[in-house]
């Protein structure tokens, strides 16, 4: 009877230490888990930010290069319409991108217009890179 208590003794022992293992282990595995999906959550919003900007920049580049055909002879039907077309972001998923639309306000000059554009642009770009 001695033996089979001792025998008893034993078996509790090593299997509460096996369940103190698994648990340890599947706590670690979790935490290990969660640090892994932060981490991948940290690169998809740099590739996200850095999408967004180089998208916002092309168009920024876009409009100062419309700008300087307000020197020139083209007809100013044509630099609306290409305005027009060049603030037509393309419809892809970013999250920075998502939300933000270009505000045409009041009835300015296209130039004015023009300018007003490209400063949404760079306020774009700094809540992009400096607000969290």
């Amino acid at each position: 009877m001695k033996k089979f208590k001792t025998l008893i003794i034993i078996a509790v022992l090593i299997f509460s230490d096996f369940f103190v293992t698994m648990i340890a282990m599947h706590t670690i595995t979790y935490f290990e888990n969660q640090k892994f999906a932060a981490t991948i959550s940290q690169e998809f919003d740099e590739k996200y930010r850095k999408e967004a900007t180089i998208t916002l920049s092309e168009v920024r580049g876009r409009l100062i290069e419309l700008k300087s055909l307000f020197k020139t002879d083209v007809p100013l039907y044509i630099i609306q319409d290409e305005m027009y077309e060049i603030i037509e972001l393309p419809s892809n998923y970013n999250p920075y991108l998502n939300k933000f639309q270009f505000t045409i306000m009041g009835t300015y000059s296209t130039e004015k217009i023009c300018d007003d554009l490209i400063s949404q642009i760079d306020n774009q770009i700094n809540i992009i890179w400096f607000s969290d």
